[in-house]
């Protein structure tokens, strides 16, 4: 099982999270399961270091301000070392504690496009403005930590194709149901997607939600040369779905730029405002 830190930690924990832990329950996320993620992925040396609670950083400035919920989707987290294994380790609040040096690689990316939604669209800032992701939810689609970034799709695909109560290695703990239950539980306006677009369609879609584009089309794709906007509909609500290329991509000529989202952002801007009631 888990190392004993859930009591420590669980005041913490986002609640929308909270239904990827299982805790105390063999079934769910027992040492075995982890093992056997272990077994199928050690000849790419992706071992893995606990369990991951993302969600939203900062409840008071996500739920009680006047800007749009932004939800930045991503693959899942890592960290490099021993540390946390077999804990579960509060990513969410973690971002939240960031400083204005710490905002460096990927962090420093995602900082940059959220600089250029708020500025763009005129939304105001009281608070941490070198760390927007505090008006932010981060939700990663693996909820399993590894000492290095995921070099294989695997785990990913095979999370996002699942029903909600599957019992196999690779889906530990994720399936579709569950991560389209948290999605939903955030009531995005907009979506970052690091890369995710497909998995996140996937996911959503798998679980039953098959009318995601107001169209009734299909995606209907604007987009720069480095970056795509998508328009979604969850539920019923319209969403904005930025799609660049991951925050960490090393290719330059790939990596959206904060320029990037100013440029989309001004070419759609009626649009955005109007979903957005700005």
């Amino acid at each position: 099982m888990l190392k004993n830190n859930y009591e420590e930690v669980k005041e913490g924990i986002d609640e929308a999270f909270l239904q990827f832990i299982g805790y105390g329950e063999d079934k769910q996320f027992s040492y075995a399961a982890r093992n056997a993620v272990y077994e199928q992925t050690k000849d790419e040396k992706i071992s893995i270091i606990g369990l991951q609670a993302d969600g939203i950083v900062n409840s008071k400035l996500y739920l009680e301000n006047d800007a749009p919920k932004i939800l930045c989707l991503m693959y899942e987290s890592y960290r490099r070392g021993s540390d946390f294994v077999d804990y579960i380790w509060n990513l969410a609040e973690w971002l939240g504690e960031k400083k204005e040096e710490d905002m460096t690689g990927m962090f420093k990316t995602v900082q940059s496009w959220l600089e250029a939604i708020f500025e763009k669209l005129n939304i105001p800032i009281t608070e941490y403005k070198y760390n927007l992701l505090n008006y932010c939810a981060w939700m990663n689609i693996s909820k399993l930590g590894r000492t290095t970034a995921n070099k294989s799709s695997k785990v990913l695909k095979e999370a996002v194709k699942s029903e909600k109560n599957a019992v196999a290695p690779y889906l530990y703990p994720a399936t579709a149901e569950k991560l389209t239950e948290q999605l939903l539980s955030y009531d995005p306006d907009i979506i970052i997607c690091g890369n995710t677009e497909r998995l996140l369609y996937t996911f959503l879609t798998n679980a039953g939600m098959k009318d995601l584009f107001p169209n009734g089309n299909g995606r209907v794709d604007i987009k720069n040369k480095r970056l795509h906007l998508i328009h979604y509909r969850l539920k019923g609500k319209d969403v904005a779905v930025f799609y660049p290329y991951h925050p960490s991509v090393r290719n330059r000529q790939l990596k959206a730029t904060k320029e990037d989202f100013l440029e989309i952002i001004a070419n759609n801007e009626t649009w955005l405002r109007t979903i957005l009631k700005r």
